[in-house]
């Protein structure tokens, strides 16, 4: 224990170690995540933003959390799957490229979004190990910023997941009828947004994952990359809750025409990449009016 570039040296491995420790009970990958400290930073921002959806994530195993971490590890990937392509942890030669992740499995594999995320993470060029500690340092720029989004993420997700009923009633539709819609509601009595947790009204009915993920990915298209201080950033382009105000009935009026293809099931909702596609480039739409109205 007088070693202190022993320690170190250990410490730096410590990790490893439990891998081939633990080589018949592997540990859960969001524990292996922690223990790398990936979360560190993401945690750090989501508190310094809105300390109340940050307590109700279960950043650590086991924890406790009305909110897994997996579930704000994929909505993350709509910033970062702009992030720059970066070398490989194991094989710096092999090239990673963040736009290998497919949207849908923000709804269909959440294990997939946070082996991609811990892959993502783990490259020389993303994290560098702390000094003194077995955890790493996010040091690129683009996930920090990827980050900064992402705070914001779930509080927009609520916002839309509270008003999703009204924006499709208010288009010709009659959400309540829905069978997945009824079957949700029927077995939900308080009802509450996901990551806030605040109260919804009873007489709402409230949406599957599946209706909502695909039309949330649009908001990547309100986001850019951009220079500052010569460093390249992933910013908005415009502010996210002011365009939803203006823009997300209409954006609805044409996203529920994509239910009836899909037998009003919110599965296949969330499995159909056309749906994802779809709601984007409507958001791409609706932004350039914006800059034509200017």
């Amino acid at each position: 224990m007088n070693d202190t570039a022993g320690v170190r040296n250990f410490r730096n491995h410590l990790f490893d170690i439990c891998e081939s420790r633990n080589n018949n009970v592997e540990l859960q990958l969001s524990a292996k995540v922690h223990q790398n400290g990936y979360f560190n930073e993401l945690e750090l921002m989501m508190r310094e933003h809105n300390e109340n959806i940050a307590d109700r994530i279960e950043w650590k195993t086991n924890d406790g959390g009305a909110v897994k971490v997996q579930d704000l590890i994929a909505l993350s990937w709509i910033p970062l799957q702009l992030v720059n392509p970066v070398r490989e942890a194991k094989d710096p030669k092999k090239i990673f490229n963040p736009s290998e992740f497919k949207e849908t499995y923000m709804y269909s594999s959440k294990g997939q979004c946070l082996k991609l995320f811990e892959r993502l993470m783990s490259s020389p060029d993303v994290s560098e190990k702390s000094a003194g500690d077995y955890t790493k340092d996010i040091i690129n720029e683009e996930v920090k910023s990827s980050f900064k989004i992402t705070t914001i993420l779930p509080e927009l997700y609520d916002y839309i997941y509270a008003r999703f009923a009204d924006l499709y009633n208010g288009n010709d539709g009659s959400f309540g009828r829905i069978g997945a819609v009824k079957k949700l509601n029927n077995k939900t009595k308080n009802k509450k947004t996901p990551f806030g947790g605040e109260p919804i009204k009873s007489d709402v009915n409230i949406s599957p994952d599946g209706f909502i993920l695909p039309l949330f990915y649009g908001l990547q298209a309100l986001l850019e990359k951009k220079k500052v201080n010569g460093k390249t950033i992933i910013d908005w382009v415009t502010d996210p809750k002011i365009f939803l105000d203006k823009h997300l009935s209409n954006i609805m009026g044409e996203y529920k025409g994509l239910f009836a293809l899909c037998d009003y099931d919110p599965q296949k909702v969330g499995k159909a990449e056309q749906c994802y596609k779809n709601a984007l480039n409507s958001f791409k739409m609706a932004l350039m009016q914006d800059k034509i109205a200017r």
